[in-house]
């Protein structure tokens, strides 16, 4: 499988075109080529997250004395559906629990 690697993390080939044929193998594997390489909501989300990464990078940010690329990625919380990660002066917060 190919992937593309944002530094900390992962995105399988094809997810930035928000591919959504089934959950398992193999409907989950479209080919990318159909899709003309649409510059979906996913994708554009994932290019913003490396204009503010590369931003942190170029102006040699520093949090507690650590620059981004030094600073060690920490899970602050965690719960069945949710976990809040630090990297830096970064927060992220992901959920699995539906808003329907």
């Amino acid at each position: 499988m190919s992937e593309t690697v944002v530094r900390e993390a992962l995105i399988g080939s094809g997810q930035e075109q928000d591919f959504a044929s089934g959950a398992h193998d193999p409907e989950n594997r479209q080919a990318l080529w159909p899709s003309n390489y649409d510059n979906t909501t996913t994708y554009q989300r994932i290019a913003k997250l490396n204009q503010v990464r590369h931003g942190l990078i170029a102006n040699g940010t520093t949090f507690n004395g650590q620059s981004f690329l030094d600073h060690k990625t920490e899970i602050i919380a965690s719960t069945q559906y949710d976990v809040a990660i630090r990297k830096g002066p970064l927060l992220a917060v992901l959920t699995n629990v539906s808003c329907v």
